[in-house]
């Protein structure tokens, strides 16, 4: 695998999301047969279970595309494995837990304040971008605009078929060298007013999934209206957010052996420059001159050796 060749378009082909499995299929053989590599153990034993991490096996399932948050788990996991470590008591896991999820709830409260302060310049002649705007801040906002300009120009629909009621559009997609890459086809039914997609193939799935999607959007705005009836109280939102009360009796203490900095002395902490000032004075020592006990000076540096060697030094110029 140490042809870059090889390995992009083998990434490209394994985790695009819109090949069916027939066309994964198609494709991996006529990889293998092109590169020769029909003799490699490895990928035919990945091919063998690709049903089991092929994204193309998985697109019957509802919201598959979820399965690739793991990277997202991994990265939380790694900014508190970071703030913490296993020697930390359970104070200081505590004190460490809440700095961590400070930070992360600045960083919304920061870009939420981002996004309803900004405005935006550029052009949005469709409803939908606008829509995007007021919901998704401006970093997921560029992405969505993004789709949403590749969805306008770069697929069309390439054929029209109406029989009865049923309408067929066949949207064509194509690539930025305007070659068309695939082709789908949506059926309306006028009457019934529903829609079919053969990107789907499990039609009965998408209709239960997008009815459990109305009736979680209903429960949700429910909720939502139910919390701005409780008032501007915050402790009834905490009540209603963890359902327990907030005037009950707190069962749990410090555990036992933690000790934070200066508990349990009788006295302060002293500094090192305190402790240096409070040292005990030094023994006095005999000056061998003035014949005192003293700790500031000794026979050397002693006022009276140099008063009497001033005075000697006025009896000789007397008597010169």
């Amino acid at each position: 695998m140490q042809n870059t060749d090889v390995r992009a378009q083998l990434h490209r082909l394994v985790w695009s999301n819109y090949n069916k499995t027939t066309t994964f299929e198609r494709k991996w053989a006529g990889l293998i047969e092109a590169f020769g590599l029909g003799g490699n153990d490895w990928l035919a034993e990945m091919y063998g279970i690709r049903e089991r991490w092929i994204p193309a096996y998985f697109r019957d399932i509802p919201m598959s595309c979820l399965l690739k948050t793991t990277s997202v788990c991994e990265s939380s996991n790694v900014a508190f494995k970071v703030s913490s470590t296993s020697a930390h008591t359970l104070v200081q896991f505590m004190l460490c837990f809440e700095t961590r999820l400070e930070s992360q709830r600045y960083k919304q409260r920061a870009a939420d304040f981002k996004t309803s302060s900004i405005s935006y310049y550029g052009n949005m002649e469709l409803p939908i971008q606008r829509h995007a705007f007021d919901v998704y801040t401006q970093t997921i906002f560029g992405e969505v605009e993004k789709e949403i300009n590749e969805g306008r120009y770069y697929c069309y629909i390439s054929n029209t078929d109406v029989s009865g009621s049923e309408h067929v559009y066949s949207v064509s997609q194509r690539s930025t060298t305007n070659a068309v890459v695939y082709t789908f086809e949506v059926k309306f039914d006028a009457l019934d007013q529903k829609t079919a997609c053969s990107c789907r193939s499990d039609e009965v799935g998408m209709s239960v999934l997008a009815e459990k999607l109305r009736e979680l959007r209903k429960e949700v705005v429910g909720v939502g209206s139910g919390c701005l009836l409780l008032g501007n109280s915050e402790s009834k939102v905490v009540e209603e957010l963890v359902g327990q009360s907030m005037n009950v009796d707190v069962a749990v203490a410090n555990p036992i052996g933690v000790r934070t900095k200066g508990c349990g002395r009788k006295r302060r902490i002293t500094g090192p420059g305190e402790k240096a000032t409070n040292k005990p004075p030094k023994a006095p020592r005999q000056c061998k001159n003035c014949m005192l006990y003293v700790t500031d000076h000794d026979s050397r540096n002693c006022k009276m050796k140099k008063k009497g060697g001033d005075e000697l030094e006025d009896v000789d110029s007397g008597s010169d």
